[in-house]
């Protein structure tokens, strides 16, 4: 689904190598992912979304089609015995890259296509959420998902979807401030997995809570047949302001009141680790079986919005040890923050964005920084952005435990997102 530039080999490298420096997981978002999508008509936090549906049943008083930006199409039966919703989110992006010693070079491809389905079935308190991507590097089903709506405090999912984990817990992909979650926020994500959810919030939506089982195999790891021992996340959210929309730059769709949202998180168990993997019949990245782990770790993050800015910082840590093959345990720290603010009218974002790993205190000379500077473009609200982004990176001379390029690296990015 990807157009690859002829650059030559040497270029090609230096856009695996800096790809790999910046984006080791590009499907574990998630990212992205966020890469879970949404796209709500009202306010959530992106620190805390509803998992896959909770927004995604829209119906009307009226029988029939209903149409717009926000919902989507929907169409709704006569008394709203049933509704289906069909919503579309979009992401084309090119980039240039260069590492040390290695010449500059360039990727295209659709990095995501998106359909989304969603509704309810004789009971507005039953409903669905089915997502396939046709984008990146070839067809595949991201999400497919079952809730019942007991209660507002109190709500079961089960199927396919994306787990509860940190500020980079993003749904629609097309909703984030910058073309991806990033190399440190992907060292600990978790991505969709198969499994049980209860969740539920306040109706003020103070407070917010999450607790997942995951029991298959994570979606992105197309070549294994291993699956996870069990895996348990859970997820506690405070917003005392009122809840933060859930656009990482909501003020290109209006005025934005000050919010905060709190969160804390955490999760333990047996899972699969991949590592970035170059697609070359696709010019676009995959994932591919890194290893298996017993891994407890811990998230802490914030998220302030107030007029044209919007800021967000993230902690995560946590401790692996291996599995398959067997290895010493060892601690890892992630440090994530970045900052948007509007400098012309609702249109125009500056945006700002700095990354700290430490993938094992083991090593000294493992370490990854990175800095990347954004602008932004915001022509019809928050349902169409342009981006353009370059970043810095560095990466110790010790890749054993991050699978990125050692040395200096820099990356630009343009890429076109949309979503209805």
């Amino acid at each position: 689904m990807g157009r690859r530039s002829r650059a030559g080999e040497s270029g090609l490298a230096a856009t695996i190598a800096m790809l790999a420096l910046f984006v080791p997981r590009a499907y574990a978002q998630s990212a992205p992912a966020a890469e879970t999508d949404r796209s709500a008509p009202a306010p959530n936090a992106p620190s805390s979304p509803p998992a896959t549906t909770q927004e995604d049943v829209v119906t009307t008083d009226v029988p029939g089609i209903h149409l717009s930006a926000d919902d989507g199409f929907v169409l709704t039966a006569p008394d709203r015995i049933a509704s289906l919703r069909l919503g579309l989110v979009l992401g084309a992006r090119a980039q240039v890259a260069g590492a040390e010693d290695v010449d500059v070079g360039a990727t295209a491809d659709i990095r995501f296509a998106r359909l989304r389905f969603s509704g309810h079935v004789a009971d507005p308190a039953l409903r669905f959420f089915v997502q396939p991507d046709f984008g990146g590097s070839g067809p595949r089903l991201l999400d497919a998902a079952f809730e019942v709506h007991a209660h507002p405090l109190f709500i079961v999912e089960a199927g396919q979807f994306l787990l509860p984990w940190g500020t980079a817990w993003l749904p629609n992909p097309a909703e984030s401030m910058f073309p991806e979650t990033g190399p440190a926020r992907d060292y600990f994500a978790l991505g969709r997995d198969t499994g049980v959810m209860v969740y539920g919030a306040t109706e003020d939506s103070v407070f917010s809570y999450w607790v997942a089982l995951g029991v298959g195999r994570p979606v992105t790891l197309t070549e294994d047949d291993e699956i996870r021992d069990a895996l348990v996340v859970a997820r506690v959210v405070w917003q005392p302001l009122g809840a933060v929309p859930e656009h990482e730059s909501p003020y290109a769709d209006g005025e934005v009141p000050p919010a905060l949202a709190l969160g804390v998180g955490g999760f333990f168990g047996r899972l699969v680790r991949s590592v970035a993997r170059f697609d070359n019949s696709t010019a676009t990245f995959g994932s591919t079986l890194a290893g298996q782990f017993e891994e407890g770790s811990f998230s802490v993050d914030a998220i302030f919005v107030a007029g044209p800015v919007s800021a967000q910082v993230e902690l995560d840590a946590g401790h692996r040890t291996p599995v398959d093959p067997a290895g010493a345990g060892y601690w890892a720290l992630a440090l994530i923050g970045q900052v948007g603010v509007f400098v012309v009218g609702h249109v125009l974002q500056v945006a700002l964005r700095g990354s700290y790993l430490d993938p094992s205190e083991q090593s000294a000379d493992d370490l990854f920084a990175a800095g990347e500077v954004e602008l932004a473009l915001y022509p019809w609200g928050v349902h169409a952005a342009l981006l353009a982004r370059y970043g810095v990176g560095h990466h110790g001379t010790n890749t054993t435990f991050l699978d990125a390029p050692a040395g200096w690296g820099h990356i630009g990015t343009l890429q076109l997102q949309a979503y209805f």
